[in-house]
């Protein structure tokens, strides 16, 4: 396999070709020529692959080598950056992924201390209104009482022949139309009843 050739190589074909008979070489019987002067002398074979390569071609040539160097190059340096793109878009997904799971995360953590929160707030309403209605049911069993006392007064008053329309009646209905309001029952319309004059 032939050696790589280098650039200093490559430099020092440059500079010989800029420095050598300019124009047209030909190859003629045992020579080859540029214009009035004979380049070179030597066998048909030499003498064909010197006058191929003359100055002009060396340099068409060293330029198209340098042409495919700086596309390579140029397409080297654009895979580094589309691959420096793709990490990068890759970094940034990751790193989204990341942020979604972390949010998703904090997310139902907030949701269970929501959730125990409520729990606890359906105990204390629950506290609460057990609660209130143990107070509402003694304040009816309280309003009953008065209404079956004042009741039994009336009636042990009606049975027993004492019965004091002025004096019995008008204190008792009093008694019984404050257990009513007690108890959520409008009884404003209840009055005392008055004994004959």
């Amino acid at each position: 396999m032939s050696k790589q050739i280098t650039q200093t190589e490559l430099d020092k074909i440059r500079a010989a070709a800029e420095k050598a008979t300019k124009g047209e070489w030909k190859q003629m019987t045992g020579k080859v020529v540029a214009g009035a002067y004979v380049v070179a002398e030597c066998d048909y074979p030499d003498a064909r692959f010197i006058a191929l390569t003359d100055p002009t071609t060396m340099l068409r040539i060293l330029d198209a080598l340098e042409a495919k160097d700086k596309k390579n190059e140029n397409l080297k340096a654009e895979v580094v950056i589309q691959k420096n793109k793709a990490e990068t878009a890759e970094l940034k997904q990751v790193q989204f992924q990341n942020t979604m799971l972390d949010n998703s995360a904090k997310q139902t953590t907030k949701i269970c201390v929501l959730q125990v929160q409520l729990q606890a707030k359906d105990k204390e309403i629950e506290g609460l209104q057990n609660s209130a209605l143990y107070h509402e049911n003694i304040k009816y069993k309280v309003c009953i009482s008065h209404l079956s006392a004042g009741v039994a007064k009336l009636w042990d008053s009606i049975s027993s022949g004492m019965y004091d329309a002025r004096s019995l009646v008008g204190d008792t209905t009093l008694d019984m139309q404050e257990s009513l309001m007690d108890m959520g029952i409008d009884a404003r319309g209840i009055k005392a009843l008055k004994g004959s004059e």
